[in-house]
């Protein structure tokens, strides 16, 4: 498969971003959100995890981290 667009992946981010609380949300879930492919998704993921944005839970599920 192609790799998906930097712009479908930044999109994808910011629906993340929109929709995520501090309540863990399954991963399953933020696909939907995207209507995307879970390998979009997940490299999201990865780079709002790498900013510090987001908290990776178990049970495959993540929440957006609160500042202090």
């Amino acid at each position: 498969p192609q790799p998906e667009p930097d712009v479908v992946i930044a999109e994808c981010r910011e629906i993340i971003l929109q929709g995520l609380s501090t309540e863990p949300t399954e991963i399953d879930e933020l696909v939907r959100w995207c209507n995307s492919s879970t390998a979009t998704v997940q490299a999201a993921i990865l780079e709002l995890e790498l900013a510090g944005t987001l908290l990776r839970h178990h049970g495959n599920r993540v929440s957006k981290l609160v500042e202090f």
